[in-house]
């Protein structure tokens, strides 16, 4: 079968031993899936950049004194996002409008492509995502059926729900669920935006006085379980303050447990070699580079395809395990 990327990278011994040290990660059903905004942008959710100017719209509404700043917004989203939320603070004595913004922003029913069935049919034990959306669960709902909700949010204060989510992990044959990490947009008060949300959520380095649903939750995930990135850009600001987050309280410098899918081309491919180092050594993370160089992330849908010929269960297996789910809450 041909490779989905670029030759230069896909033949590549290193692409090539990374593309099969992924297959078995997945294949041992020790790996979670952690979705980015690359997941969810083809089912028709906004870019990072595009929400924020969204809600540039949503300060000019509120009150006057506020001059959007595309420098900010491009090179410190986190920060653009505190001048939003103060904005409308100020203007309206709360942030009920910009929460309410955020959640119609996210409330659409999300278009459900053929590489949203793949990668959940892929044997991930479960999935994590820093996307407000419900994409995952609702691609995941068409595949297994119950429970009818699939998400959790971590940012709540439920550790029942944190418990429910941890234990179930190992144990084959129980439902996957969705852990929405920076919050859920029925819920828009658990969104974690802006600069002062990533502290609120994650803490300060060097701060253990406080016990925090996140970075507990974290902990333990990372302790057991490698993560599978995908949708996520080296530019992400979501990515890199989790990964800061989490490489500074876990040590997790230059591990060979977590996998990334990158995107490359033939004009910045020695740039991402270079990026792909960088991330091992900072973060812990193996990339699998697939060539983007016409800029429609095919080769990516086509990579998650060939893994599901490889891994993942029939439609008959899915059925079954449907079938023994439903028998389970009948008797």
């Amino acid at each position: 079968m041909p490779s989905p990327s670029n030759p230069a990278v896909a033949d590549d011994p290193t692409n090539l031993k990374a593309r099969a040290a992924l297959t078995e990660s997945i294949r041992s059903e020790c790996a979670l899936m952690f979705a980015g905004a690359g997941f969810s942008a083809p089912a028709g959710f906004p870019t990072w950049t595009a929400l924020l100017e969204k809600l540039e719209q949503l300060c000019a509404r509120v009150g006057s004194g506020f001059t959007p700043n595309p420098e900010l917004r491009d090179g410190d989203p986190l920060e653009y996002a505190n001048t939003i939320q103060d904005h409308v603070r100020r203007a309206t004595g709360s942030l009920a409008q910009y929460e309410a913004e955020l959640q119609d922003f996210f409330k659409g029913p999300p278009q459900i492509l053929q590489f949203h069935r793949d990668t959940v049919a892929l044997p991930f034990r479960g999935f994590l995502t820093t996307n407000y959306d419900n994409t995952i669960q609702t691609a995941l709902a068409k595949v297994e059926h119950e429970p009818a909700d699939k998400h959790i949010i971590i940012t709540e204060d439920n550790g029942r729900h944190r418990y429910d989510y941890l234990s179930g992990l190992p144990r084959r044959g129980t439902p996957r669920m969705v852990a929405h990490l920076h919050g859920y947009y029925w819920n828009p008060e658990t969104i974690v935006l802006s600069a002062r949300d990533y502290s609120r959520v994650y803490g300060t380095v060097g701060d253990n006085s406080v016990s925090r649903p996140l970075p507990d939750f974290l902990q333990n995930i990372l302790s057991i379980w490698g993560l599978v990135f995908i949708g996520f850009s080296l530019k992400d600001p979501r990515l890199v303050a989790f990964l800061d987050a989490a490489t500074a309280r876990y040590q997790l410098w230059n591990r060979d447990i977590h996998f990334v899918l990158l995107e490359t081309t033939t004009r910045t491919e020695a740039s991402d070699r270079g990026k792909a180092e960088w991330l091992k050594s900072k973060y812990g993370v193996r990339t699998v580079f697939y060539d983007n160089t016409d800029g429609t992330h095919r080769n990516l849908y086509e990579l998650i395809r060939e893994l599901r010929e490889q891994l993942a269960p029939s439609d008959a297996s899915f059925a079954t395990i449907n079938a023994r789910m439903m028998e389970g809450m009948t008797t």
